[in-house]
């Protein structure tokens, strides 16, 4: 099989690199440069912007989603991935706590940027109407804890 698939033993660095825990990045690139320069394009001719455009390699989230509007046909990824995380009507008890931790993260930042997206995500979670008393309570108090840092 290597016989007729050359090219693609020149795979095997790179696997072997990314299979590695502490590989980075830039430790990656060379060998990725270098496929590119015989030709090989293992992962399409728009690799980078494809893996730009993912949720997971994102080096920032876009400023359209953090005002809360997410283009379904621009960011499609971006936009599963929000509705698996948020919008499970069969749990609206899982989408609330999701919201939390999601508040809670930005709240640890300390920073006012991080207390107006906590503020946010907790309104969201009491908006989901769960019915989980004690859920709700947790979403107020930290929803006003945020408010008070902010002043």
């Amino acid at each position: 099989m290597s016989e007729l698939y050359p090219p693609y033993s020149a795979l095997i660095p790179l696997l072997r690199m990314f299979d590695d825990s502490d590989c980075t990045y830039e430790e990656a690139r060379p060998i990725m440069d270098a496929l590119e320069k015989v030709g090989l394009e293992p992962f399409g001719k728009d690799w980078r912007k494809d893996m730009a455009m993912h949720p997971l390699f994102m080096d920032e989230v876009p400023q359209e989603v953090l005002d809360g509007e997410v283009d379904r046909k621009k960011w499609p990824l971006l936009a599963s991935h929000l509705d698996m995380m948020y919008d499970d009507e069969d749990d609206l008890v899982g989408s609330a706590r999701s919201y939390k931790e999601d508040g809670n993260r930005e709240y640890a930042k300390a920073t006012r940027e991080g207390y107006y997206k906590a503020i946010i995500s907790y309104s969201e979670g009491l908006s989901k109407e769960c019915k989980d008393s004690a859920l709700d309570s947790q979403l107020y108090c930290n929803r006003a804890a945020a408010q008070f840092c902010i002043g």
